[in-house]
């Protein structure tokens, strides 16, 4: 079995329907895998309460999961509904055993680093702020290409490296004809951070 929760900011007047696009892309990528049975936690605008999200996440953390978060986020916190669900100096220990994928904005700095010094095994996100340079699909389909490299069997490093791949081949088609929406594009690549045991696979986390 995998467990995989999944923090979706659906309410979010600007970015709302790129968190629910990008969640349930992801869902049917998970329930698709083949001889693994996918249980998902699902944490929604909703939920955005701390102490409700903090134990719903301590209720599967004895064992390995993943969890993707897609909502804002900040050099120090998750943010649902405009409020701190996970936060460096509240929390931070809830993601003891698990890989977070978080593709949202700043978190991949002190945030990051505060959750793998408490029990995180490995963090895929953004440093900095993460744009939609073309579209919003675009973005989301280039992430989701990412996690189709985890389900197909790569590692971590693997999901990473198609993301960089993917970035540097959609500047090269932009660069001439728009150089400043290319340096948007570069500016999610470098900004996107991998960190702890990136060798971890999809069955490192079956349970």
């Amino acid at each position: 079995m995998l467990n995989i929760a999944i923090l979706c900011d659906d309410a979010d007047l600007k970015c709302g329907q790129a968190f629910i696009e990008s969640r349930d892309s992801t869902l049917e990528l998970m329930h698709n895998i083949s001889n693994v049975e996918t249980k998902c936690l699902l944490i929604n605008s909703n939920d955005a309460d701390k102490y409700n999200i903090s134990t719903k996440i301590s209720a599967i953390n004895v064992q390995p999961f993943i969890c993707f978060a897609y909502c804002h986020g900040t050099k120090s916190s998750l943010l649902l509904k405009n409020q701190d669900i996970v936060s460096v100096t509240d929390n931070n220990y809830i993601f003891t055993n698990a890989f977070m994928c978080a593709f949202n904005c700043y978190c991949a700095g002190g945030f990051a680093d505060t959750l793998l010094a408490n029990g995180l095994r490995c963090f895929l996100g953004y440093e900095s702020e993460a744009r939609f340079p073309i579209s919003v699909l675009t973005t989301i389909d280039i992430e989701m290409e990412g996690v189709k490299v985890l389900v197909s069997g790569g590692s971590i490093q693997d999901m990473y490296n198609k993301i960089i791949e993917l970035y540097d081949q959609l500047k090269e088609r932009i660069l001439e004809r728009d150089p400043i929406i290319a340096s948007v594009i570069m500016n999610n690549r470098e900004g996107l951070r991998v960190k702890g045991e990136t060798n971890l696979r999809l069955c490192d986390f079956y349970i």
